[in-house]
């Protein structure tokens, strides 16, 4: 029985398109980053695509103790401006990165919320796109797992409601959370939320599809009772993946297609990009690794040297002091974080 294509979304995971970590180190940034995304404007363009979701994190950085806190909102007001031409279909919902400081109640003063508030993009936060009987919700990043599933459980009465009601026939749940099958579960990550598939199919059955955000691999389609997880590579690199280590980075985007007999496909699409030796400054991965083995990071605590903005040199003078490191290590510093 032939089917016709009722709806197609992109899913794009953690796009991270602020400019941090390693993202300005690049050889060429506007060609790696900015690669990508006109690459997205174009497959949105050429298949049609009538929605784009973020899986949040779409910052890489949010911290208003950070110098380049009010730069970066302007630069990354800017690139959308540049780089995404189909801001009126574009949704997201709130990763760790996104918010500020670490106040996970507080989305309005935020880059992110200003860029919404800007209408760049759209919240999911308790409100669900619904188009051609689809519904769309989001799941914010919540640091407990308590208030995870209490937001989790108040939008799956939402979907009961508009199930039973035949308001909606399929429903896709946008998430930020450590999400996996429980046999890759990861003990080293003991400090944040685990939620596996097998407990999310079980207790949300009529979640059809489950996009994934906030974890940096790709896991294959799954489908588990009636639910597709969906959980490709995220978009952008950052210092603290493994694959970074390995040298290898494959950026995905998700294609999904629905049809109008509420059945669907999903793909993995991996976005062109520029292999690791070409994509970072030679100089600053080799710091990188040296300090990794040192485990000196360089995503620091500014708690720990200051209780007030102060200025680049003024801090970078006291990271130097605290560490007891080669003051001739400044200079490398402002351009890692130039």
């Amino acid at each position: 029985m032939s089917r016709t294509k009722l709806l197609n979304i992109v899913g794009i995971k953690d796009p991270h398109i602020n400019i941090s970590h390693l993202n300005p180190h690049r050889t060429d940034y506007k060609k790696d980053l900015g690669g990508k995304f006109n690459y997205i404007s174009s497959y949105v363009e050429k298949n049609d695509i009538d929605l784009v979701l973020f899986t949040g994190d779409v910052l890489c950085k949010n911290d208003s103790k950070q110098w380049a806190f009010k730069r970066n909102y302007i630069k990354v007001r800017n690139w959308f401006d540049d780089y995404v031409d189909y801001q009126s279909k574009l949704y997201t919902v709130f990763g760790n990165h996104d918010y500020l400081d670490g106040d996970y109640n507080n989305k309005n003063d935020t880059v992110l919320g200003e860029l919404i508030k800007l209408k760049k993009i759209t919240s999911l936060t308790k409100k669900p796109k619904i188009i051609n009987k689809v519904a769309i919700f989001g799941l914010d990043y919540k640091h407990e797992v308590e208030t995870l599933l209490y937001d989790l459980n108040d939008i799956y009465k939402d979907v009961i409601d508009l199930k039973k009601s035949g308001e909606v026939e399929l429903v896709i749940l946008v998430s930020h959370t450590y999400i996996l099958p429980k046999d890759d579960l990861n003990p080293i990550f003991r400090d944040t939320v685990h939620l596996t598939y097998e407990f999310l199919a079980t207790n949300y059955p009529l979640i059809d599809i489950q996009l994934l955000g906030h974890l940096h691999k790709k896991v294959d389609l799954k489908k588990i009772n009636k639910t597709t997880f969906v959980n490709p590579y995220n978009l952008m690199r950052v210092k603290r993946d493994e694959d970074v280590k390995t040298n290898k980075h494959e950026p995905m985007i998700s294609d999904i297609r629905i049809y109008d007999d509420y059945t669907f496909d999903v793909e993995y699409v991996t976005l062109p990009y520029t292999p690791y030796d070409k994509a970072f400054k030679k100089d600053i991965t080799e710091t990188i690794d040296d300090n990794a083995k040192h485990k000196i990071s360089f995503d620091f605590d500014l708690d720990q040297f200051s209780n007030k903005p102060i200025s680049d040199d003024e801090l970078l003078d006291l990271i130097i002091e605290k560490r007891n490191l080669d003051p001739d290590i400044k200079d490398l510093f402002k351009e890692y974080y130039r």
